[in-house]
């Protein structure tokens, strides 16, 4: 119940943020991409514990996969771009890497539901998404990272 209650509590809280006004800045738009996946990990945890109907892990891994795997991915994106100095507009790729990242967390958080026979595909699926997002960031920010900061950027 008490899961319940801080679903709806932070989901109280992402209304007010609007979020929906960030569509047009992708790197904004995965810090509320990712909050969401907490209040759907509360949500979820406190179904399962009432009904009895899925597996913990599935609460687990929206919490863990969808908010603070993405929570991370996306502010490593963000400070990577203004802690040297440049704009923090993502390239297109690193889009497509959010896209893998919200994939990894979906499939991940719902493997369960597609059924045993298609388990680890789901899983195996869901990790390919993942290293996607991070082999995609990899080439892109490797050379950013690397470089001295623009403008004057001390950090």
């Amino acid at each position: 119940m008490t899961a319940l209650a801080a679903a709806g509590v932070n989901a109280w809280r992402m209304v007010g943020w609007r979020g929906t006004k960030s569509i047009k800045h992708p790197a904004l738009l995965v810090v509320h991409l990712s909050y969401a996946w907490i209040v759907v990990g509360l949500a979820l945890r406190g179904f399962i514990n009432l009904t009895g109907w899925g597996l913990l892990s599935m609460s687990t891994h929206a919490l863990t996969v969808g908010g603070l795997g993405m929570m991370t991915f996306g502010m490593m994106c963000w400070v990577g771009l203004a802690h040297t100095g440049r704009p923090v507009k993502v390239a297109r790729s690193i889009v497509v890497a959010y896209i893998f990242m919200v994939a990894a967390a979906m499939l991940r958080t719902g493997a369960w539901v597609l059924g045993p026979s298609r388990y680890a595909a789901t899983l195996d699926a869901a990790g390919a998404c993942w290293c996607a997002a991070f082999v995609i960031y990899l080439a892109s920010y490797t050379r950013i990272l690397w470089r001295p900061a623009e403008g004057g950027a001390a950090d």
